[in-house]
């Protein structure tokens, strides 16, 4: 496969990113959850430090999407004022 370069192969990582845009828009991630739920040994192995569904699938995959708030500097800030 072609590398294009910054590129991260962590999952957690492109995960992290995928919620920044619509579950339509990734592709790869409705695919992962799909296998889970199809009880894909090779990959439950993969992504576990043991199968938890040896002999059968999982009912459900939690995706939980964040929604990050950032905070700014304040004059009670212990960096100080911005």
């Amino acid at each position: 496969p072609c590398l294009i370069s910054p590129y991260h192969y962590r999952l957690d990582w492109l995960a992290w990113f995928a919620g920044f845009q619509s579950y339509h828009h990734q592709p790869w991630l409705v695919h992962l959850v799909q296998r889970m739920l199809d009880g894909d040994d090779a990959l439950i192995t993969a992504l576990m430090a043991s199968n938890p569904f040896i002999g059968r699938r999982p009912d459900q995959v939690r995706v939980m999407r964040y929604r990050y708030k950032y905070t700014g500097y304040s004059k009670d800030s212990p960096m100080g004022p911005h």
